[in-house]
């Protein structure tokens, strides 16, 4: 297979893989998006060396308009995934609010200790 084949065939699973990175950022399938990511870590070097093997620039701008395509879908992940982290930042503070509550209520109702001696006569 030729430089600009093999191109085109990493940059299809890479855009696959984004979209499937995209879908565990949804769902918040966070063992799903380490997976992901470690495969996309792995594919880099892949498409870094097949870009240096005899592509020459004439030919690295038919690719330009993937690479903008992933470009694009690279930052939709980081706004979905920053969307996600600020609905934890959320459900955490309402969690710590609703702990520190129930201490409050625990405190208020909590039997208190009878004196084990009311008088020593």
């Amino acid at each position: 297979m030729n430089a600009r084949g093999q191109i085109a065939e990493l940059l299809d699973e890479w855009s696959r893989l984004t979209q499937a990175e995209s879908d565990a950022i949804q769902s918040a399938s966070w063992p799903d998006l380490q997976k992901i990511q470690i495969a996309k870590s792995n594919l880099q070097p892949q498409i870094t060396g097949a870009m240096q093997t005899g592509l020459r620039e004439q030919n690295a701008r038919q690719f330009r308009v993937e690479f903008e395509k992933l470009i694009a879908l690279e930052s939709r992940n980081q706004e979905l995934l920053a969307g996600q982290v600020e609905k934890a930042r959320l459900a955490k503070t309402s969690l710590q609010k609703a702990s520190q509550n129930l201490r409050r209520v625990h405190h208020a109702y909590a039997r208190k200790p009878e004196a084990a001696w009311h008088s020593y006569s």
